[in-house]
């Protein structure tokens, strides 16, 4: 390890990667979409590709959305560019007596709005009591990436509540499988209280 040094292009990246994976008997994706970006990119490898998703440790309980509250929605977990911070602030923009936004976790503090709140740290096992509390009535998963996994999603999914993600993706691969899965166009309009409302 003394004389690795960091590849420097995707090229090298993947070369050192190819030694690693030359050796495995067996390669585990943790969704479809996983499998399927695996094997663009080595398609000789695809035969050794199994897909397996990780299950939750603590599965949060499914609870009803309260019918006398605003339409709130709810982001779970610690929100940076990638996970979607940006979305979450510009949908800040829209709060109002009728329409919050509730972070069960922390944001990027490049990203910050007074008019959101931020419930900070959480416990997996207080999801859905701190989902309750808050008055969540749906749920968005804002990442702007192809997640290979994203826990944060399917403890949202196991809440009951809808739970909306952009189609890119183990989110899609989740979302496409769920009874309350909506999916969104990523490159589609700008997200406002009207898209949460076939909740």
């Amino acid at each position: 390890l003394q004389d690795w040094t960091l590849p420097n292009t995707i090229a090298d990246w993947r070369a050192a990667w190819r030694k690693a994976l030359d050796r495995a008997e067996t390669l585990t994706a943790y969704s479809p979409s996983s499998k399927t970006l695996i094997a663009k990119t080595w398609p000789d490898l695809a035969g050794r590709i199994e897909v397996r998703s990780h299950r939750l440790l603590q599965e949060p309980a499914p609870i009803k959305a309260a019918t006398n509250q605003p339409l709130t929605v709810g982001v779970l977990g610690n929100i940076g560019y990638s996970k979607g911070a940006a979305i979450v602030r510009d949908l800040c923009s829209h709060v109002s007596e009728d329409f919050r936004v509730v972070l069960i976790g922390k944001i990027e503090p490049a990203f910050a709005d007074n008019r959101m709140i931020v419930h900070g740290s959480y416990d997996g096992s207080e999801i859905s009591e701190l989902a309750q509390r808050y008055g969540v009535t749906c749920w968005l998963v804002p990442s702007i990436w192809p997640e290979t996994f994203c826990f944060a999603l399917h403890e949202c999914l196991a809440t009951g509540l809808p739970v909306y993600a952009f189609d890119l993706g183990a989110q899609s691969d989740a979302l496409k499988d769920a009874q309350n899965g909506r999916l969104l166009a990523l490159n589609g309009p700008p997200l406002t209280p009207a898209t949460f409302q076939s909740t």
